[in-house]
């Protein structure tokens, strides 16, 4: 998920549209966030001989595509993307002003960065593996048409009734 615990966010869809609040808990099974005073419930709990009744007010979830992360560089909201560090391991890039969300990690500009000539297109391994598994199956598909051609048929027909 691209947001996590303690980014500030800005609410996007529903009655608390608008509102920026910060990021309390993360349910990335669910795909939904708890946002700090944002999408209030009451619960009702009912008096009993030992304590009073009492509302309780909580905050419930929110699905992740209902709030956009706010860049702390331009401080307007933007959508997040992953960059892979040269050495190693995954950060945050705030989209609008490319700087990283969590501060870790060297940014390399648009400017500095090496690119790759258009014209030496190399097939990537995902290519080369989807290739690889048609002609395989390809050849396990012409295996069984021959097993099934020499063995004559496969099963018997039985009659039913009589």
């Amino acid at each position: 998920m691209k947001i996590r615990t303690g980014d500030t966010v800005v609410i996007t869809t529903g009655k608390d549209k608008g509102k920026v609040a910060k990021v309390l808990r993360v349910l990335a099974e669910e795909n939904r966030l708890i946002v700090e005073g944002v999408n209030m419930r009451t619960k009702h709990i009912r008096k009993t001989p030992q304590k009073p009744g009492e509302r309780i007010r909580y905050e419930a979830s929110l699905h992740a595509s209902n709030v956009m992360l706010i860049d702390a560089k331009t401080k307007k909201r933007t959508r997040v993307r992953f960059e892979v560090h040269p050495n190693g391991g995954k950060f945050r890039i705030a989209v609008k002003s490319g700087e990283a969300v969590d501060g870790k990690g060297a940014r390399v500009s648009k400017k500095d960065a090496p690119k790759a000539p258009k014209s030496s297109h190399r097939k990537s391994s995902r290519e080369d593996a989807n290739m690889a598994k048609k002609s395989s199956s390809r050849e396990t598909a012409s295996r069984r048409d021959e097993i099934d051609r020499s063995s004559g048929p496969s099963h018997v027909q039985h009659s039913r009734g009589s």
